[in-house]
């Protein structure tokens, strides 16, 4: 009977310990969306990686260049205006922004969406 209560605690803590170190492990990204074409009119895909600070957009094809702005809804923080060209990726970094800060991104003359640095 003292054998398997002490097995059975042995394996209560390990278990435990286990599930400590994937929980520090995976970092919180709770802010981070996509790839979605959501507020782009099917133009292009963005998502934004909270636990890198990247927002990434891709332009379909659609048209041969799409001009994007990214910035603070309010307030201070790093804006970005460039255009990305049919086919390709294009990058910029967030981590200058203050954490969890209001911000959006507007493709061409598409309505603005709001999203959490």
């Amino acid at each position: 009977m003292q054998f398997t209560k002490r097995n059975l605690i042995k394996t209560a803590a390990v278990g435990s310990a286990l599930l400590g170190a994937v929980a520090v492990a995976a970092p919180a990204s709770a802010n981070s969306f996509g790839p979605t074409d959501y507020g782009t009119g099917g133009q292009a895909m963005v998502s934004y990686d909270d636990g890198a600070d990247r927002f990434c957009i891709t332009n379909n094809g659609l048209l041969t260049q799409s001009y994007i702005y990214i910035g603070p809804s309010s307030g201070r923080g790093p804006s970005h205006f460039f255009k990305v060209y049919q086919g390709q990726t294009k990058c910029v970094s967030l981590a200058r922004a203050y954490e969890d800060s209001r911000y959006y991104y507007q493709v061409g003359g598409h309505e603005p969406v709001d999203f959490y640095s």
